[in-house]
């Protein structure tokens, strides 16, 4: 099980004030992966806070959109308004079987805004996991 699956979104989205807000989809290829127990989904979020930012949550959701299972492991980076920033985020989907074919949406939520963010994009990978005990 080595296969991983990656993109990244350059789409330079900018998040409205304190609304959740997609900055990427990943879909995983429906690949032949026998034994894997669920998806790793895992990346990198940069771009520019708005205004009165004192946070922001990055999020990784089952499915197009923000209204999908939010996976377990949401990051809470605390960051100034209006600065550049980035946000490590890593979330175990231990629902889905992997190979799924299945969509999953990382979405930023900013915190305390009065100012919406910009330039927000993501990458963002998936490869399969297997249950340990350990």
């Amino acid at each position: 099980m080595s296969t991983q699956h990656a993109v990244s979104v350059n789409n330079s989205v900018a998040p409205v004030t304190t609304a959740e807000t997609v900055v990427g989809t990943i879909t995983i290829p429906p690949l032949n992966e026998p034994g894997g127990d669920g998806v790793l989904i895992s990346g990198i979020v940069t771009g520019t806070t708005g205004a009165g930012t004192t946070a922001i949550v990055v999020r990784v959701r089952q499915g197009n959109g923000t209204g999908g299972a939010i996976l377990p492991n949401s990051s809470t980076v605390q960051v100034g308004a209006s600065l550049n920033t980035s946000a490590y985020f890593s979330c175990l989907d231990t629902v889905t079987q992997y190979p799924a074919g299945n969509t999953y949406s990382v979405t930023v939520q900013q915190t305390g805004a009065t100012g919406n963010g910009a330039n927000f994009n993501v990458t963002v990978a998936s490869e399969p996991s297997t249950s340990g005990v350990g």
